[in-house]
């Protein structure tokens, strides 16, 4: 393999004149020994600079390409659900959406490898529980609707009593008034406790 000449570099042990390589004894051969040990630990420590920033510079590359693989999945996922909730929940997904944005932006701002390397993991973990809330929301009215079914009552008026053009009607217990004053304060759900 030919090296071209700006990528040959000559090198020179620091303290190769202390080491005596004339003669042809055992002496000779354990000067020339050891000059070798003493060189190659000094290129060794030369490249583990080198390999320990190459390898940075990998670790950065395949993190970023996670963190824009977890970004774009995060905003399909809100393209996909903003059609079908009602102002609330699309604000809250857009939100995220911005959130998510705002920090790969910051992240992609920074100049240190060692900080951004530690930010980014932190921010992998950020993304990923940021598209599982999203997830979470998107159930949330389902889920909503679910706990209604389950928490109406039948009541019906005791005069004129079932079958004789009585009236009945579904009403919500009191645990589902208590539940979506809790869970949901800033919604007017419209129940109202009989």
């Amino acid at each position: 393999m030919e090296m071209s000449p700006a990528t040959l570099v000559l090198f020179s042990c620091r303290d190769a004149e202390k080491y005596e390589f004339n003669g042809n004894d055992l002496l000779s051969i354990e000067q020339l020994s050891a000059f070798a040990q003493e060189s190659l630990e000094y290129i060794l420590s030369q490249l583990a600079d080198k390999l320990s920033d190459d390898k940075q510079l990998q670790s950065l590359k395949e993190l970023e390409n996670d963190l824009v693989s977890i970004n774009t999945l995060i905003e399909k996922q809100i393209d996909s659900l903003l059609p079908g909730f009602t102002e609330n929940y699309t604000n809250a997904f857009k939100n995220l959406g911005e959130s998510a944005n705002k920090k790969l932006g910051f992240y992609a701002g920074m100049a240190n490898p060692n900080e951004k390397l530690r930010f980014g993991e932190q921010l992998k973990s950020c993304l990923e529980d940021t598209k599982s809330l999203i997830t979470n929301l998107s159930l949330l009215p389902a889920k909503t609707q679910e706990i209604k079914a389950i928490y109406t009552d039948d009541i019906s008026e005791p005069i004129y009593g079932y079958g004789h053009g009585g009236r009945s009607e579904k009403t919500p217990c009191g645990s589902l008034y208590g539940y979506t004053n809790t869970l949901f304060p800033s919604e007017n759900i419209g129940f109202y406790r009989v």
